[in-house]
């Protein structure tokens, strides 16, 4: 068996190759790590060379494996796979290597389960426990070999009893020019920035009706501390914000989560998880983030708002 790491940095590399040696504990498999030259700088190859516990080190030579042309990676990966046949292609967890994995799953036709909990080898079968929808729900997974995987967190430490060869090789492959080209790439605006970083958010969802109603809402935020945000609903069909919480927009973990209306569907849900404290307030005694808060008030939220307004002016004025 052959387990192939690879990742877009040397901290995440190194927690791969981790990984590989304690299921290589298991399989008794080989372990090589794939590197990309003009991605990989000089110094950081010689660091690789030199710490990793490998058996092979292969560096992927193309001038057209720039840095963000993932399908020149894929192709590069496959030349690469012709010669070895890898049984395990292991990708780390970021944004750039799941859809590096993904184009590669297309091309050579082995699935790939990203963000997976556990893999384990029972009785001849491979046993993958994988979160899904952010971790909303859960399953076990029956699989064979070949496979493409990313854990979700991977082991930092493990004392492997073997100390590998640390062959190194140098691979120049063909590949052409993608036909997908990234023409910018963008750093997240300062204000995602924030909403992750925000000890106190205040997140509302579509039974504020109108526009206006949100300066009530501002108010709550400022004497809170808090930041404000919304649901994909209001920020994509309505236009009320750039941004909104969910799976597919925000991820946020503050101490204290006021939900305003929302109805907990499990792509918004899957962004709040990481909450430490969670506060629904909603006038259906139904919607599916009751399930996931940890105060709960059932109410129309047009009556709690003037109310928690004139209780927070209070406050203040009193403070």
């Amino acid at each position: 068996m052959i387990i192939t790491c690879i990742a877009d940095n040397i901290e995440d590399l190194n927690k791969l190759v981790i990984q590989s040696n304690k299921i290589a504990e298991i399989t008794n498999a080989e372990i090589h790590v794939i590197l990309f030259k003009y991605y990989f700088k000089e110094a950081e190859i010689e660091r690789i060379k030199n710490e990793i516990n490998a058996n092979k080190i292969i560096l992927l030579n193309n001038i057209l494996l720039m840095k963000y042309d993932y399908e020149a990676f894929a192709n590069a990966i496959i030349e690469y796979y012709k010669k070895y046949k890898s049984d395990i292609f292991l990708f780390n967890n970021s944004i750039a290597s799941k859809e590096l994995a993904t184009i590669l799953s297309s091309k050579i036709n082995v699935p790939a389960l990203l963000d997976i909990k556990e893999l384990n080898f029972i009785e001849g079968k491979i046993i993958v426990k994988k979160e899904f929808a952010g971790g909303v729900y859960y399953a076990e997974y029956e699989t064979s070999l070949p496979l493409i995987l990313s854990f979700l967190e991977l082991e930092e430490t493990y004392n492997s009893k073997i100390n590998r060869s640390k062959q190194f090789e140098e691979m120049l492959v063909n590949t052409n020019v993608s036909r997908v080209i990234i023409r910018h790439v963008k750093k997240l605006n300062a204000r995602i920035k924030e909403l992750r970083n925000a000890k106190r958010i205040i997140c509302v969802g579509e039974a504020i009706r109108e526009k206006t109603d949100l300066k009530d809402l501002f108010e709550i935020a400022n004497y809170l501390g808090a930041e404000i945000s919304c649901s994909r609903f209001l920020s994509t069909r309505r236009k009320w914000f750039d941004e909104w919480i969910g799976i597919s927009g925000v991820r946020v973990k503050p101490d204290i989560y006021i939900g305003m209306g929302i109805s907990g569907e499990p792509f918004h849900v899957a962004g709040i998880l990481n909450s430490k404290k969670i506060l629904a307030i909603t006038t259906d005694p139904e919607s599916e983030i009751i399930e996931f808060a940890d105060y709960i008030v059932i109410c129309d939220i047009y009556k709690i708002i003037p109310k928690l307004v004139k209780r927070l002016r209070k406050s203040i004025r009193y403070a």
